[in-house]
């Protein structure tokens, strides 16, 4: 359901819409990666919700969301995101050691993004950071 909805849209709204929800990509990293400004983006990621949230489509994608925060990605959405490699493009990664930096659980959470995998990752650039003979 969700993956025809995307279908429906421009690409490249469609590829800021998925960076926005799924991967929680910053406006400006999507604007950078997609050669847009962070206004345009803007723009899209609001149409491209304002067309998902249409009425001819709102039941069926309320039916298609599993408890009504996650939505489950089909063999459509799945082709749609690989040939696009948002993974690549716009997973968070570690800023110690470039891993995948664990899904948030919940969109909307107050406070920072994290930017480092584990406390390990944290601990170790913060020693790097830190002066030596102090």
């Amino acid at each position: 359901m969700l993956s025809e909805a995307v279908a429906s849209l421009a690409e490249p709204r469609a590829v800021a819409a998925l960076a926005y929800v799924l991967y929680s990509c910053p406006l400006t990293d999507i604007a950078q990666e997609l050669g847009m400004t962070v206004e345009e983006v803007r723009e899209s990621v609001h149409r491209a919700m304002a067309a998902i949230r249409h009425p001819s489509r709102s039941q069926p994608m309320r039916d298609y969301a599993d408890d009504g925060e996650t939505v489950t990605i089909d063999d459509g959405l799945r082709s749609f995101i690989r040939k696009h490699r948002m993974e690549e493009r716009f997973q968070p990664r570690c800023l110690q050691c470039q891993d995948d930096l664990p899904p948030a659980l919940h969109r909307w959470k107050i406070g920072r993004p994290r930017r480092y995998c584990s406390n390990r990752c944290r601990q170790k650039a913060y020693r790097q950071r830190k002066p030596t003979g102090v």
